[in-house]
């Protein structure tokens, strides 16, 4: 096995679409880029830049979980957007769709996205602004270092996990249903 793609700017994550797709976060260019197949000298078949002008870009997730996914959710560094999607789309159907402002900043700064696996909830991962203050003491660390919970349409928002400095990962454990996070 070789290098399958090359010239990418700083990619920071991957996600597997429902079709076998890949979606990249290039996040300091604020591009979400798709990958499909491979070729017998074991490059893509396909690059399409999927979304671009984003905001620092890190969390890619598929809406609602299962085989047909209807969205593309991508965790900005300041909001949660949305996308239109059907299986195959390499490009956005429409616009980004503003689902919910999260805390910005430069300090631990992605935000992954991950769905109950009943799609009756989402979660976003918040990493602290610093290394040691807390939000009763400093108010910048307000919703940060947390792992924050919403309807999939970006309503009713709360704190779901805390005390959690960078939760750069989640993922649902497959059997129980629990979400896990990787710090």
């Amino acid at each position: 096995m070789g290098l399958y793609a090359a010239g990418l700017d700083e990619p920071r994550l991957i996600r597997t679409a429902p079709n076998g797709d890949l979606f990249v976060a290039e996040s300091k260019v604020g591009d979400i880029r798709v990958f499909r197949g491979m070729t017998e000298s074991g490059k893509p078949e396909q690059m399409q830049l999927f979304a671009s002008r984003l905001s620092r870009p890190f969390g890619i997730n598929f809406y609602p979980p299962g085989p047909n996914p209807e969205w593309v959710y991508v965790g900005n560094t300041d909001s949660v957007v949305r996308f239109p999607y059907q299986n195959g789309d390499t490009k956005a159907r429409g616009p980004a769709e503003h689902i919910a402002d999260v805390p910005a900043g430069n300090s631990h700064w992605t935000r992954d996205i991950q769905f109950s696996p009943d799609g009756k909830k989402m979660f976003v991962s918040v990493g602290s602004a610093s290394n040691v203050d807390d939000p009763d003491t400093t108010p910048a660390e307000r919703n940060r270092a947390d792992i924050l919970e919403f309807n999939p349409d970006g309503s009713e928002m709360r704190v779901y996990a805390y005390g959690i400095r960078n939760a750069v990962g989640l993922a649902i454990h497959p059997q129980s249903g629990e979400l896990w996070c990787s710090v």
